[in-house]
């Protein structure tokens, strides 16, 4: 199955799927635990003050970096399970993160990592700011939904967390 096949209803699927990298595709067989997304359907008006039509990128702030507006801008976030006599099989856990964007001249990009273990991908979804560690809403929701379909190291890491 190509990426833009894969949404959230097909959580729970077993089959073969192909995600891009950065640099690459990646081919393999296993079961789509999650899917998570930071969009939101409405822009907001810090960042596009009189409406898109006279704001449609979003302006900055007094950092100096665009305000941020999740409707243009957003994550989606994918959690497989790799078989483990998939074709290439590596490590069992793969999150596959999607920076979006509607902006004019930004492009898709596109990370994968590989995860040996249900606490590392825990770690890897954790987010460190000055000396506080915490899920963000759509990590959290990834973890949640991926621990009622892998009902096992998965299941019990969510369980047994220590990051709120």
């Amino acid at each position: 199955m190509t990426f833009s096949d894969i949404s959230d209803e097909l959580v729970g699927e077993k089959g073969d799927w192909e995600i891009p990298g950065s640099e690459d595709t990646l081919s393999f067989s296993g079961t789509f635990l999650a899917f998570s997304s930071s969009r939101k359907m409405i822009h907001d008006s810090r960042a596009h003050p009189g409406g898109t039509e006279k704001n449609p990128i979003p302006i900055m702030g007094h950092d100096g970096k665009p305000i941020r507006c999740s409707a243009c801008r957003w994550s989606e976030f994918r959690l497989f399970k790799e078989d483990e006599k998939g074709i290439g099989a590596r490590w069992p856990y793969i999150i596959h993160f999607t920076g979006m964007s509607i902006v004019p001249g930004e492009h898709t990009r596109f990370r994968i990592v590989d995860i040996l273990t249900a606490r590392e991908v825990i770690e890897n979804l954790t987010t460190r700011r000055g000396g506080s560690a915490y899920l963000s809403v759509p990590a959290a929701r990834l973890l949640a939904q991926a621990a009622e379909i892998d009902n096992g190291p998965l299941k019990e890491a969510y369980d047994a967390r220590r990051v709120p």
